[in-house]
């Protein structure tokens, strides 16, 4: 009877140990996952802000360039804004980019000649809207590829307070500004996107 009573205290000794090693087991187990999720999550978010910062770099790099060729040109018609558009291969290497635009800040006061003007390079079908009550207004005067975007078209930006600020704020800084999110005039489905100015 000791003896079995022995063997009933060992099997339970024993028993409790196995116990605890699989908890010990389990619990560090559990720590190795967490770790490694988390490690993964992280390289995983790490990943995806360096693609967006790079993409936006891209962009920037295009605006610059557009901004370069209306600094080097006397005279831009659409032709041209065309032209240039297309050397930039958009859809290959711009991906998400639906187009782009010039913004042209117009005081009220000058829109005739404003209108005018964008007749006299070609733009004949450019009409200003919708009816603002800023003494200044910021027209889209020219878009490209312009099937696609030809809605945008005499756009004035400042409409909408998102736009209006963050072109305020591009011109000011000399910076590039980004909307909030809005959604696309030139978009029959009214998909949501945003301007990078």
């Amino acid at each position: 009877m000791m003896r079995h009573r022995i063997l009933r205290r060992f099997e339970l000794f024993l028993i409790a140990i196995c116990l605890t090693v699989t908890v010990g087991l389990f619990a560090n187990s559990v720590n190795n996952n967490t770790d490694s999720a988390r490690a993964d999550f992280e390289s995983l978010t790490d990943k995806s802000v360096n693609a967006v910062r790079t993409r936006m770099r891209d962009y920037l790099q295009s605006l610059n360039g557009v901004a370069a060729f209306l600094s080097a040109s006397e005279r831009i018609d659409r032709a041209d804004f065309d032209n240039y558009v297309e050397t930039l291969e958009i859809g290959q290497y711009l991906p998400g980019i639906n187009g782009i635009g010039l913004i042209e800040p117009v005081a009220r006061s000058e829109q005739q000649a404003f209108v005018a003007r964008m007749s006299d390079l070609g733009e004949t079908r450019l009409v200003i809207r919708p009816d603002t009550t800023g003494s200044e207004r910021s027209i889209i005067s020219g878009i490209s590829p312009y099937a696609q975007n030809k809605e945008a078209l005499g756009l004035d930006i400042t409409f909408e307070q998102g736009r209006r600020e963050a072109a305020e704020q591009a011109r000011e800084t000399r910076q590039p500004k980004m909307t909030p999110r809005n959604m696309k005039v030139q978009d029959n489905m009214q998909e949501p996107g945003f301007l990078l100015l």
